[in-house]
């Protein structure tokens, strides 16, 4: 009986306090990015986050959360007060690594630059957390897939996706290294703007010569006169009015709501799929 019960207290200890530790690592959970912060409450870890940047917008619980800064300069004595068990960043901020670090919080990188940076950054989470359930992720690849395979019809089409107005010269276009140049190889489209780059610039000409079939404008301006100035470019996607412009927050928060960026694009690129 009394070795019965020594070998049921071994195991208790070997397997269920190490699991109880890996969950307490993200007890407490500071996210200093808005795809980060998103890409959390898909994992249903929205309950651990205590503190948010203030570009924190979705989904709406994220307004009751106590906001750390912004997105380049977060305010690492609020970090502090806190009390984060962990502290995850992005790729974009890793110039703050040392002072987290100085700070003796324990932070983890992650990438959001592609759909498939997305995914990792999802099962590093995940590992971290000591979540042993990838089914959410799962799902957000299939999803991806399915979406990826709906409108192989006909020859892809021509894409430009910019920023701003075309007034404003060289145009910033996306480049293949960064979120859209994923987006668009997923959905089968050709990017016009053919680098590794995440973004570049491209002088008018240019985007007059590769004239592409659609173009997606990234802008916080008013739509009405962005879009004006694009329809009188001499190209294809303004003669043919296929110009769109793309204002709200999703399409500048690169996280699980891809999805639905996915959605709207192939609708404009490829409305003869009737993507849902």
């Amino acid at each position: 009986m009394v070795v019965k019960r020594i070998v049921v207290f071994v195991v208790v200890v070997i397997f269920v306090f190490p699991l109880r530790s890996e969950c307490e690592v993200c007890s407490r959970i500071v996210s200093l990015a808005p795809s980060i912060t998103e890409t959390l409450f898909y994992l249903h870890l929205g309950d651990k986050v205590v503190g948010v940047t203030r570009y924190a917008k979705w989904p709406r619980y994220v307004r009751n959360i106590p906001k750390v800064g912004g997105y380049y300069n977060p305010n690492l004595g609020l970090i502090t007060t806190l009390r984060p068990t962990v502290v995850f960043y992005t790729y974009h901020q890793r110039q703050i690594e040392h002072e987290l670090e100085k700070l003796g919080l324990r932070a983890f990188m992650l990438r959001f630059t592609s759909i498939s940076d997305i995914v990792a950054s999802m099962r590093r989470i995940i590992e971290i957390c000591g979540i042993h359930d990838g089914s959410r992720i799962k799902l957000f690849v299939k999803r991806i897939k399915r979406l990826s395979f709906k409108c192989r019809v006909g020859s892809p089409k021509r894409v430009l996706v910019a920023f701003g107005d075309p007034g404003v010269t060289p145009i910033v276009a996306a480049g293949g290294g960064g979120i859209y140049g994923s987006i668009l190889r997923a959905i089968h489209a050709v990017n016009v703007y053919r680098t590794n780059m995440t973004w570049g610039t491209m002088p008018l000409s240019a985007v007059i010569k590769v004239n592409p079939q659609v173009v997606f404008v990234l802008t916080s301006k008013d739509r009405k006169k962005v879009l004006e100035d694009w329809m009188k470019l001499p190209i294809y996607a303004s003669k043919h009015k296929s110009v769109w412009v793309l204002n709200k927050d999703v399409y500048f928060v690169p996280g699980p709501r891809i999805l639905f960026v996915m959605k709207v694009m192939m609708r404009r690129i490829y409305p003869e799929c009737h993507v849902r």
